[in-house]
């Protein structure tokens, strides 16, 4: 009899409310995977997308018979597939997943080996696993997307959610001048994090706070207009998702006259770039923000909450003794 586990899952598109707690068959590594408990996964914007969207959510319902959503996780190594030499049983690892894997709402995920790394050992469980998505997304965006180089001036759009406390931090690792913008309630954090400057946009234009090399727009809401007039000559501005209105300019790769080029990040696991965020954290130079934890048969709620976008930093989901909900049969 096949042992089993609790976990999240969604068998149609809709709102959070079509998230429930469901008892699964716990799964077994691949060759090349690692089995992972997880003790912690993390809420970003795209497990929301997933969830509301027909198309992904049909597609992963095909593969998988049900979605089970989520990217993030944190948790102990208990099985090892054939092929894997980076863990031990026991080891603590946190990392990402993407489709076709299934999600980390789960007590039990089998991983590629490449796309998990050592736990930083200075975090707790919950705080490691608010921590691969959102790193990796302002680390490639930074790093690859952007190119920032030391003294460089960084506006931050979001700074105070997931990406932006990241990109914040991750810029001024670079030696970059950062300013952030975000509304009244985060200004505080925004600047415990490192930025020089904070710009409240419920009180200032943002558009008129200066110019910049480089423009991060972690929330993808900033319009052209306010771009153009953000970017210094030869400036970039780089986004985590393509908008309607700059899709003309991912594919002309271009903002103006002055050669200003717009790029975009689709987030990759990689453990290289999973370990450099592990030594930047036990280095003291990065730490994760997280708003609260949840347990997981709260996910729905959790949801409805990054939904809704006013997060300082992440939601995260308790998934070792998370549930406190009757369980729902699969």
């Amino acid at each position: 009899m096949a042992e089993l586990m609790d976990a999240v899952v969604f068998r149609r598109a809709g709102g959070p409310e079509v998230l429930k707690l469901a008892r699964l068959a716990r799964p077994r590594p691949h060759i090349g995977e690692i089995l992972v408990q997880v003790h912690a996964a993390s809420v970003n914007p795209a497990d929301d997308k997933m969830r509301a969207s027909r198309v992904a959510g049909a597609v992963l319902r095909r593969l998988h018979g049900q979605a089970i959503p989520g990217m993030d996780f944190a948790g102990t190594v208990v099985a090892l597939g054939r092929g894997t030499s980076r863990f031990d049983v026991g080891d603590p690892v946190y990392g990402a997943l993407r489709p076709p894997h299934s999600g980390s709402y789960a007590g039990y995920i089998r991983v590629p080996e490449t796309w998990a790394a050592p736990m930083p050992n200075n975090l707790t469980f919950e705080e490691a696993a608010s921590l691969p998505v959102v790193g990796l997304t302002a680390l490639q965006l930074l790093r690859d997307k952007a190119r920032v180089q030391a003294g460089e001036r960084v506006l931050v759009n979001g700074a105070s959610g997931g990406v932006g406390t990241m990109a914040v931090q991750i810029a001024r690792i670079y030696g970059c001048h950062v300013t952030g913008v975000c509304s009244t309630r985060h200004m505080e954090t925004v600047y415990s994090l490192g930025a020089e400057r904070v710009v409240d946009y419920t009180r200032e234009v943002v558009a008129h706070a200066g110019h910049f090399d480089v423009v991060v727009d972690t929330v993808s809401k900033l319009s052209l207009d306010t771009v153009r007039q953000l970017l210094a000559p030869y400036g970039r501005y780089v986004a985590t998702l393509p908008r309607r209105d700059t899709l003309l300019y991912k594919v002309t790769g271009r903002l103006s006259a002055q050669h200003q080029a717009t790029r975009f990040v689709a987030v990759r696991p990689d453990a290289r770039d999973l370990n450099l965020l592990r030594r930047w954290v036990e280095e003291g130079r990065l730490r994760p923000v997280v708003e609260h934890v949840v347990p997981l048969a709260r996910a729905a709620d959790a949801h409805r909450e990054v939904h809704a976008g006013h997060s300082e930093g992440k939601v995260v989901l308790a998934v070792l003794h998370g549930g406190s909900a009757p369980l729902v049969s699969a």
